[in-house]
């Protein structure tokens, strides 16, 4: 009688590590590290993580919570939205919750059904990520120096909540973090009113 021969399965992240790549031990070792980075640097650096700690049963919900918590405090989010939007579209409710605290979770369960969300922008990054529940606050961005355009905009969508990955309160901004097609958004040329 012949031995059966046995087929090894070998994961992602054992792969990596044959090559060399190693996850970070915990995550709040990756924590620390990303204290090191600046404003430009956290969002790649998370990142870069994501397919190594992705694969740890651990990993996931810890890697969503630290998305979350360097979101608001980094300035190239549209730099990486492709990246984002793959990693968010396939991301379960429960992972996409991991992003929020509890007042924050609080306050996206508030939301109704359809949501009108508003970002100031101009027209090359219509489709950014960071939305917000108000309109006033959405008006403001793109005459601030880091986000100032030629042709400001402010754009207005109509979508249902749970294209809202997350809610995000930490600036008094009402941030949303919002998966938005082109089709649902109207725009209008904004001028400053002072």
């Amino acid at each position: 009688m012949k031995a059966k021969k046995t087929k090894r399965v070998v994961t992602l992240a054992q792969a990596l590590e044959a090559d060399g790549f190693t996850a970070p031990k915990t995550m709040d070792w990756l924590s620390e590290q990303l204290r090191f980075c600046n404003s430009y640097e956290r969002l790649p650096a998370l990142l870069e993580w994501f397919v190594p700690v992705h694969c740890r049963r651990d990993g996931r919900r810890a890697w969503f919570r630290q998305l979350g918590e360097v979101w608001t405090i980094s300035d190239n989010i549209g730099s990486y939205r492709n990246e984002l939007v793959q990693i968010l579209s396939e991301a379960s409710p429960l992972m996409r919750s991991q992003m929020m605290n509890e007042q924050e979770l609080a306050r996206w369960r508030e939301l109704p059904r359809q949501v009108a969300v508003y970002r100031g922008c101009g027209c090359r990054n219509r489709l950014g990520l960071s939305w917000t529940l108000n309109p006033a606050t959405a008006a403001r961005f793109p005459f601030l120096n880091r986000y100032r355009v030629e042709r400001p905009l402010l754009l207005t969508a109509r979508v249902p909540k749970s294209n809202i990955v997350a809610v995000k309160l930490d600036r008094e901004e009402e941030e949303l973090i919002v998966l938005v097609q082109e089709r649902q958004i109207t725009a209008e040329q904004w001028a400053p009113t002072d």
